[in-house]
């Protein structure tokens, strides 16, 4: 479940004075959020390149 969000929609419903917008404007902001990637627990980090 995504932290805070209770508080996001009660802010959002602050803002807009409208409980349907209020769900929209979160629903919005929930699909816009990056992501994190999820690592494989054995992966092994990227080599990097010298740049010669």
């Amino acid at each position: 479940m995504v932290p805070h969000l209770a508080d996001a929609l009660a802010f959002a419903r602050w803002l807009t004075r409208d409980r349907a917008d209020a769900e929209d404007v979160v629903q919005e902001a929930l699909a816009l959020r990056p992501r994190k990637k999820k690592q494989r627990p054995h992966a092994s980090p990227t080599k990097q390149h010298s740049g010669r």
